[in-house]
């Protein structure tokens, strides 16, 4: 054989190995992605479970703080009631023994306007 050949069937050989060694060291690295893949794909599910736990408790919180104002309106409302039903019962019964109304009687006797300013 002569050098030709022989220098020839060495980078061959030698191009070969570089090849194989190459795509080794390349499967590694594809493994080594796809396990931390896999670790960041778990976490995100827990951290999304996580978050919605954490929705769901924030979303019956807000729920039951919203009722409860509906339910302190109400009984606001119902107190206004309450007071505007007593304030006509009482101009009622002044109308009836012929009393000027409280309000008439504190305006007459201050000297603070009736509008409040």
């Amino acid at each position: 054989m002569n050098k030709k050949n022989i220098i020839s069937i060495l980078t061959i050989l030698v191009t070969g190995i570089v090849i194989v060694v190459e795509k080794i060291v390349t499967k590694r690295k594809i493994e080594e992605i796809e396990e931390k893949l896999i670790y960041l794909g778990s976490e995100y599910n827990e951290i999304n479970l996580r978050q919605d736990r954490y929705s769901k408790i924030n979303h019956e919180a807000i729920s039951m703080i919203r009722d409860e104002i509906c339910s302190v309106y109400e009984h606001i409302e119902e107190l206004s009631n309450i007071q505007e039903e007593k304030d006509r019962a009482d101009e009622n019964k002044d109308k009836e023994y012929g009393k000027p109304s409280k309000d008439k009687d504190v305006a007459e006797s201050s000297d603070i306007p009736r509008d409040g300013r």
